[in-house]
């Protein structure tokens, strides 16, 4: 949800008959190139993004010489939380940081990875998984593009209670585990992908294993703190199944 301030703004709605997300992001990246766009940015369906957002945006994308920029982002509980932190939010100066993927939570590209001879889209095929995001920037960086991380301008995401459950947080890390499964298998040598994704699996595995005991330890003391180490650990042993489960053919439940 992006509030426009601008009373001059033009709107333009297009209609993407398929469900899925990389079936909508394609059809936005078509749109914008068809109305000539020099500059394509996206904010997922259930974030705030204060005022300027975009201006911000682009005066460090331009002042860094990269190609793609990603902003931060802030989890509330409440859309008017969400509401009251991006009219009230004040953007400051942060450094920016490389990095070799991005996503679609926060995030302005240049449109020529869009364009002429390389003219990338978004995987459909991981309509069902997730993660169409960050491949598609992994593929963008592999073929030159200079991406950032900058800490401003935030947005502001509704994060509801449920979300915390042990229940979502093993489903949604285990589909960020098999999308990640997904894109190394794609875009790198199999003995690569294989050893990347086993070390990753292999890390997360103990860590989750150790916030597993951590979470045991502290939660007769304090029980949030104890519930937090819980979910962490969760969130790490989904995660690394996720990395490795599609070697056995083994798939998480639909994205949408």
């Amino acid at each position: 949800m992006i509030p426009l301030y601008a009373a001059s703004a033009k709107v333009h709605y297009i209609h993407e008959p398929k469900p899925g997300i990389p079936f909508a992001r394609n059809a936005a990246l078509r749109a914008a190139v068809q109305r000539g766009a020099n500059y394509i940015a996206f904010v997922d369906d259930d974030e705030i993004a204060p005022r300027r957002w975009i201006q911000s945006l682009h005066a460090q994308i331009e002042k860094s010489g990269a190609d793609v920029i990603q902003g931060g982002l802030r989890r509330v509980t409440t859309l008017d939380d969400a509401m009251a932190g991006a009219e009230s939010y004040i953007s400051a100066r942060g450094k920016l940081r490389q990095r070799r993927t991005a996503a679609t939570n926060n995030v302005l590209f240049k449109a020529w990875l869009v364009t002429g001879t390389l003219s990338l889209k978004f995987d459909e095929a991981l309509a069902k998984v997730g993660g169409s995001d960050t491949e598609f920037f992994m593929r963008a960086h592999d073929r030159g593009a200079k991406i950032v991380r900058a800490t401003h301008p935030a947005v502001f995401e509704v994060w509801s209670a449920d979300r915390d459950a042990s229940e979502y947080t093993l489903k949604r890390a285990w589909r960020c585990g098999a999308s990640t499964h997904y894109r190394y298998r794609k875009n790198r040598h199999p003995a690569i992908a294989a050893t990347v994704l086993f070390t990753r699996a292999s890390w997360r595995a103990v860590g989750g294993i150790a916030g597993c005991l951590k979470g045991v330890a502290i939660y007769p003391f304090s029980k949030p703190s104890g519930a937090k180490a819980f979910r962490k650990a969760i969130s790490s042993l989904g995660f690394a199944a996720g990395c490795l489960t599609p070697y056995a053919s083994i798939k998480p439940e639909t994205y949408y």
